[in-house]
């Protein structure tokens, strides 16, 4: 116990330090060409606190410690998104099994840039008692400092900046990028530091977890022609509301019933994660294509932001899902934290098309010891999983849908991959050609005069 002790004190102690440095990052390679930097670092992120005030909260135990330090703005929507990452973060931690002590250590970035335009990183470390292969998550938000508006990447830089920044990476990152990187679903981070912009790539997710993660700098001097700015070019523009209000009327889906295809056997299509400013669009013209509809299963934090993007997808007739506020794990839940993350997400799709959504799918499929009931919702499930989440193939998508497609049959699908859309063209041909009518979950209860209500388990059409 006294040797854990000590471990804890020398770790507050480290971190209590980094903290009051300006900058720690120490640059072990530097690549240079007309418009990017390139970075290998011991560490991405500078510890610089220049936008809101610095707090800390923390908490000592015989078997876990946590030291967090973060941003206060005494602005309501940004302040009220930090405090929900971290008591989220706290949670989670706490509730793993714990075998030896163990640490949680939030720390934080914040740049103010251009007039009112500021950006937040926040990156939380998981320890064990060795120090060794510690866990990381990232957070990162660009924000109007005056209101505390949280912008999406779209409305701050155009589409042109993935491009660039996807050439420049397989240039000058050849050496240690994957072969097989699929640009357009992988995980980056954009924030400004300096008028300048920054690109973050996690540990492991473009490239072995050895070479740590990676990072572009666009100079300030190029970012016109990919930054959006209004006339005076200095203030950013907010293209949507941060909260849309609740229209008088619902939004009428503009699509014709469905009605039920002579000797066609049904299968449901179902989509999680999205929606998402880049592929949702093409997946609901892949559909449209196809006469068909599917179910969105949407996050709360990507419905924030794409409001016009969620009335589209309900006005082509599609059927809106809840899928959690930001993707976790029920079972890890206390009865607040897991209220809020379905009647959040349920607020924000209401607020947008006027009614609640239909049913809730919890992530990961995990509702373990949650009473069904206390969602509010009927959770729907499936049964024919694409694995696009893991392949992020197109042909090994297809391979598994029609290894797996039944009648009746609900298939898993992510509206957030280029692969997935790639993949939906020839998933939906093969479907049509083999008797199946593709169909929403709800559809398919319809067509066979069935329902779900709050409490029920769904997994297919045989309820």
């Amino acid at each position: 116990i006294i040797y854990r002790n000590l471990f804890f004190v020398l770790f507050i102690i480290v971190g209590l330090f980094a903290f009051s440095v300006i900058k720690t990052k120490v640059l072990i390679k530097k690549h240079e060409n007309k418009t990017f930097v390139k970075y290998i670092e011991e560490n991405s992120v500078d510890r610089t606190h220049d936008a809101g005030n610095l707090k800390t909260m923390q908490e000592y135990t015989e078997t876990y410690s946590y030291f967090i330090s973060y941003p206060q703005f005494n602005l309501k929507n940004i302040d009220e998104k930090i405090n929900q990452i971290i008591q989220g973060e706290v949670s989670n931690f706490k509730n793993e099994p714990v075998n030896q002590q163990s640490v949680l250590y939030g720390e934080y970035a914040s740049f103010k840039n251009y007039d009112n335009l500021s950006s937040i990183v926040m990156k939380f470390s998981t320890y064990s008692d060795t120090l060794a292969n510690p866990d990381y998550t990232y957070y990162v938000f660009n924000i109007n400092e005056e209101d505390g508006y949280i912008y999406q990447d779209n409305e701050l830089l155009n589409a042109k900046i993935n491009e660039d920044i996807v050439k420049f990476t397989k240039e000058n990152y050849k050496d240690v990028v994957f072969e097989d990187t699929d640009f357009s679903s992988a995980k980056k981070f954009i924030f400004f530091q300096d008028g300048n912009l920054e690109v973050l790539y996690p540990k492991g997710e473009i490239a072995p977890s050895s070479a740590g993660e990676i990072r572009l700098e666009l100079k300030k001097d190029a970012l016109s022609q990919y930054l959006l700015l209004n006339t005076n070019g200095k203030t950013v523009e907010k293209t949507t509301e941060p909260t849309v209000q609740p229209t008088v009327e619902p939004v009428e889906p503009s699509a014709t019933p469905v009605v039920k295809e002579e000797n066609k056997k049904l299968i449901a299509l179902s989509f999680d994660d999205g929606p998402n400013y880049k592929t949702t669009p093409q997946i609901l013209d892949i559909l449209d294509k196809h006469h068909v509809h599917a179910t969105f299963f949407m996050l709360g934090m990507n419905v924030e932001g794409n409001q016009k993007l969620v009335e589209d997808v309900y006005k082509r007739g599609n059927e809106i899902g809840n899928h959690s506020y930001d993707h976790k794990a029920f079972s890890k839940l206390n009865e607040n934290d897991l209220s809020y993350e379905v009647s959040q997400t349920s607020k924000l799709i209401q607020d947008v098309i006027g009614v609640t959504p239909t049913a809730v799918r919890p992530p990961y499929g995990d509702f373990h010891g949650v009473k069904t009931e206390q969602l509010g919702l009927p959770i729907v499930l499936w049964n024919i999983d694409s694995e696009d989440w893991k392949s992020r193939n197109p042909k090994t998508i297809l391979e598994q849908v029609k290894k797996q497609a039944k009648e009746n049959g609900i298939i898993l699908m992510h509206d957030i991959y280029q692969t997935t859309v790639d993949s939906l063209e020839n998933v939906l041909q093969w479907l049509e050609s083999n008797g199946y009518q593709v169909v929403s979950v709800k559809e398919m209860m319809e067509l066979q005069q069935k329902s779900y209500q709050v409490g029920d388990v769904i997994y297919d059409g045989k309820k």
